[in-house]
């Protein structure tokens, strides 16, 4: 009990940062880190966290936006620079993304068939 008190402790006296819904905007995202008190872009590129700080992104990391791999990269790069302070939860935009691979592989999922076939399919021609 001792132990869990004194992490909550320490982790309520950071300063988070929270973000959501980017979508691949990657004007968005740098804006945001640009005029965030927590996570900051270094000369090099690869984001840091300011001393006793935390980072929650909210989902949707990924969509409508040209730079959805750079957001990912940086997402990532993020939580396994600083495990214990980074948190991503997942979108109903990101899960999504992550169905296809599994959904494509073949044409049954589940134990039913996923695809109309072709001589099934209607249009609107």
């Amino acid at each position: 009990f001792f132990l869990c008190f004194m992490r909550s402790r320490m982790a309520a006296s950071r300063v988070w940062s929270y973000v959501t819904d980017v979508e691949g905007n990657v004007n968005y995202w740098n804006n945001f880190i640009n005029i965030s008190r927590v996570v900051n872009r270094e000369e090099d590129g690869r984001l840091t966290l300011k001393e006793n700080s935390g980072f929650i992104f909210g989902g949707d990391s990924v969509d409508k936006g040209n730079g959805d791999i750079r957001v990912v990269r940086d997402l990532l790069q993020l939580q396994r620079d600083y495990p214990d302070r980074v948190h991503l939860i997942i979108g109903n935009r990101d899960a999504n993304k992550l169905r296809f691979s599994s959904e494509l592989e073949n044409e049954k999922t589940l134990g039913i068939d996923y695809w109309t076939p072709p001589a099934k399919r209607t249009t609107l021609q």
